[in-house]
């Protein structure tokens, strides 16, 4: 018990143990992502069910948010665009999302040109935040936010309860995955791009086939 008194009316040893909790709390926080500060029971059942839905069907429930020049766009009309598409849920105030931000950036831009493309739907608030971070950090990939923070039409359509979330989609909208971290997501989308470019391969060969034994 001595020890102990001593120890807590340190004032050196109080600001190593302050130091020392704020080193636990940020582990933590890369571990787990960033969360609501608090969500109702009945919040939490109806986003469990809508995110359980979700993924049973296999397919991405549509939405459409304003983007960064309050033009509404269809989710699932941007995903039509490219044959796959990640959907990154993250906010320019999350550590982890930021923390993230260079390996999806590199990402696009090892695959942008193959077929891959990125929606980024940002559970900020302030708009000027959610502007400046994407152009600061070089994100140039499509932006969608209606600026409500955990309360937005993304979060709670898709059940999302911590960020940084990122969701692989096809061209149909059918959740090819989600919940991944970047080396999952990496793997996932490399595996999806050769598959679909050794299927385009194959059906221009097929299609040239013909073609050969009409000359012969």
């Amino acid at each position: 018990m001595l020890i102990q008194t001593t120890f807590i009316h340190n004032p050196t040893d109080m600001k190593h143990l302050h130091i020392l909790i704020s080193i636990m709390l940020g582990a933590v926080l890369m571990l787990t992502g960033c969360q609501p500060k608090s969500k109702t029971d009945a919040a939490t059942a109806v986003a469990d069910s809508l995110a359980t839905e979700d993924q049973n069907n296999s397919k991405l429930t549509d939405i459409t948010l304003p983007d960064r020049n309050g033009n509404d766009v269809s989710l699932l009309d941007e995903v039509k665009k490219h044959p796959f598409t990640v959907i990154d849920f993250w906010a320019s105030w999350c550590g982890p999302c930021m923390a993230e931000m260079p390996n999806m950036k590199a990402l696009y831009e090892e695959y942008s040109d193959r077929g891959l493309g990125i929606i980024g739907l940002s559970l900020d608030k302030d708009r000027e935040a959610w502007t400046q971070t994407i152009d600061k950090m070089g994100l140039n990939w499509t932006h969608l936010s209606d600026l409500k923070g955990w309360e937005s039409l993304a979060a709670q359509t898709y059940g999302i309860r911590s960020i940084p979330h990122m969701m692989l989609v096809n061209s149909d909208g059918e959740i090819l995955g989600t919940d991944y971290d970047s080396e999952t997501l990496k793997h996932a989308v490399f595996e999806c791009i050769n598959d679909y470019e050794d299927m385009q391969k194959m059906e221009a060969e097929t299609e040239e086939a013909p073609d050969a034994v009409a000359k012969d």
